[in-house]
């Protein structure tokens, strides 16, 4: 179950302590939405890629080291080993740790659907707090981050209180 779904459960969130949902599924036994996919125009993350995931990709780290960074703010090691980027980003937090970073690096979003695929600027993702242009149908595939940018010098920070950092916004 997402954290955030839990939390909603448990602590009353933004839910009021209920889903509004009837029905949850979950995608993570879809193994074609998690991948690290590489070629010379850019690097391509499946949805349903983990933190965890991100972290241990060796060469994110050298050609994308803000992603690969920002990928151990999330929460603790065994949330990283769950938490998805797609579902970090279709949440809509706006102190989700992996949007800043994205939009840094120009990331693009891949959605599929029964009527296709389409591929846009992550930033034009976001629509408000909590929304985004998905439609009903629609799935985030993947975001996929230019070549151009890959190894740039980059520098990120995050400030919070806690244990863990809870970020109250991302910048």
């Amino acid at each position: 179950m997402d954290t955030d779904c839990w939390r909603h459960r448990v602590d009353g969130g933004v839910c009021g302590g209920r889903l509004n949902a009837k029905k949850l599924v979950s995608l993570w036994g879809i193994p074609e939405l998690r991948f690290i996919e590489w070629n010379e125009e850019s690097v391509s993350i499946g949805a349903a890629t983990t933190f965890r995931d991100l972290r241990a990709a060796a060469r994110i780290a050298v050609e994308f080291p803000l992603l690969a960074q920002s990928a151990g703010w999330i929460g603790s090691i065994a949330n990283q080993s769950r938490a998805t980027l797609g579902g970090n980003l279709a949440n809509g937090s706006p102190a989700a740790d992996s949007s800043p970073v994205l939009l840094a690096y120009d990331a693009e979003v891949e959605t599929i659907s029964a009527r296709g695929r389409r591929r846009f600027p992550y930033s034009a993702f976001h629509t408000g707090y909590k929304r985004n242009v998905l439609a009903p149908d629609e799935l985030l595939f993947a975001l996929h981050l230019p070549a151009a940018l890959r190894g740039t010098s980059s520098i990120c920070a995050k400030w919070g209180r806690g244990g863990q950092w809870l970020s109250r916004r991302s910048l």
